[in-house]
């Protein structure tokens, strides 16, 4: 009876093992449209729950099942970016660029309140 249940769970693994190869890859760069410079930590992100951060050199990796997907690309001080239909393959490398335009983020209002008749110190 061992036997059984030990083989069965083994023919199960590598039934299953074709079905977590199926994945290809998303690269690309992401770099300022002023002067090319690498844009580090930007958010890439192809689908629901499928993201990485850039590296240091702008360039990022995202391994995504096949299929045909948008991805888009954010970071503070930038416009956003996006790429729409990325087709991705088994096993095969789609490439995704971004040169990012940067955007002036305008800040609401600070209102700072200093309490009068506070306390006093040094005296």
């Amino acid at each position: 009876m061992m036997w059984r249940t030990a083989i069965a769970a083994v023919v199960t693994l590598l039934a299953a093992a074709p079905v977590f190869a199926q994945t290809g890859t998303i690269t690309g760069a992401v770099t300022a449209a002023e002067g090319g410079q690498p844009i580090a930590n930007a958010q890439v992100r192809a689908g629901i729950g499928i993201g990485a951060l850039t590296r240091a050199d702008g360039r990022y990796s995202l391994r995504v099942a096949p299929g045909t997907y948008t991805v888009r690309v954010t970071r503070l001080g930038f416009a956003a970016d996006s790429a729409t239909n990325v087709v991705v393959t088994t096993d095969a490398a789609a490439t995704a660029n971004f040169q990012l335009r940067q955007a002036a983020a305008q800040l609401g209002e600070v209102l700072v309140t200093v309490p009068y008749g506070g306390e006093q110190s040094g005296r």
